[in-house]
């Protein structure tokens, strides 16, 4: 275990409501590799920011997580994250677990500087011995995300671009120097430079600083280059998981492949890019069997009836697929 920084153990939740109750995440079990950039991928819905959110105790209301466990490693310490209450639980957030939300420019305070939101963060994290090594450390995160400091110091939210927020934003999660980053779409709405740009960045943090990242996107090529590890994710589970080279090169599961096939890219004709066909299911009504089935052009009997368990069919390769039951099947 001492490779893992993050452990999901068979984690389901539900956001219950007064006349059902409908399942976000089920039975998701998967450890995250201390030192490496692992991605989530799948399309909107599919429950990544549900499940990475159960590691911060911040599932939005009504949701909660009814089974499994979230571990954290810290050292020799294992932590059970779903257990942590009040002032523990403040502690572990930001000081070895951030996360940088979907459309996480909105989270700044308009109404406060740059700095002084920087500084009443640290304050309230009891992470300020003097001003002076405060200001110092600021300075050297704002370096780090290529930001002039003296400049957007003063600055508030509506003075900077889309881009210069992101990367606040970033240094933001740096802030108290966690172990952990979670990013959920870090890149959206940024035109193609400025996105290249800051997985250019996240890539550094990650090699020089040797945080470990969380990636959540639904776009599977945007991680292509970043990733060391991804797990496709489809209505609430883990459909495969492999380091990244083995992903693209094999692509067993057919959403997988759905995937991949969809990316738009300058070397593809209209022609070849193929769309899934039909819509994510609703987790109100989610198909019997295989969740993918109702979409998948290989579905098979028993993919309507059972659904697949996540199994190993190769070095740290696991699917979750019918067609690869004896390991002897392929697409």
């Amino acid at each position: 275990m001492n490779d893992i920084l993050v452990s999901f153990d068979n984690v389901t939740i539900d956001y219950v409501m007064k006349k059902q109750s409908l399942r976000a995440v089920r039975d998701f079990s998967l450890d995250i590799e201390k030192g490496k950039i692992t991605a989530f991928v799948g399309e909107s819905g599919s429950g990544k920011t549900t499940v990475v959110s159960a590691l911060l105790q911040a599932i939005s209301s009504p949701g909660k997580l009814t089974q499994g466990n979230v571990y954290f490693f810290d050292g020799d310490n294992k932590i059970d994250v779903s257990a942590l209450k009040n002032e523990q639980l403040r502690k572990f957030r930001w000081s070895k677990v951030s996360m940088v939300f979907q459309a996480s420019q909105s989270t700044l305070n308009p109404l406060m500087t740059i700095y002084d939101q920087f500084y009443e963060t640290a304050y309230y994290h009891d992470a300020i011995a003097s001003k002076e090594k405060f200001d110092e450390r600021l300075n050297y995160l704002f370096d780090l995300v290529k930001l002039d400091a003296k400049r957007v110091f003063k600055a508030y939210p509506h003075q900077m671009s889309g881009g210069m927020k992101q990367r606040v934003m970033i240094a933001f999660a740096l802030l108290l120097n966690p172990d952990l980053i979670i990013l959920d779409e870090p890149t959206t709405a940024l035109d193609v430079i400025t996105q290249k740009y800051i997985f250019n960045q996240l890539t550094d943090i990650n090699k020089n600083l040797g945080k470990t990242l969380i990636l959540l996107t639904h776009d599977i090529g945007i991680v292509a280059k970043v990733a060391d590890n991804i797990a496709v994710m489809y209505a609430g589970s883990v459909m495969e998981y492999a380091d990244a080279y083995t992903l693209f090169k094999e692509k067993k599961h057919p959403y997988t492949r759905g995937l991949i096939e969809a990316t738009p890219s300058i070397l593809k004709s209209p022609e070849e890019i193929q769309p899934i066909e039909g819509n994510p299911p609703d987790i109100r009504n989610l198909p019997s069997g295989c969740p993918f089935h109702p979409r998948c052009k290989y579905c098979m009997d028993i993919c309507t009836e059972q659904r697949p368990p996540l199994q190993k069919i190769g070095d740290e390769h696991y699917i979750s697929c019918h067609l690869y039951a004896n390991n002897t099947q392929k697409l």
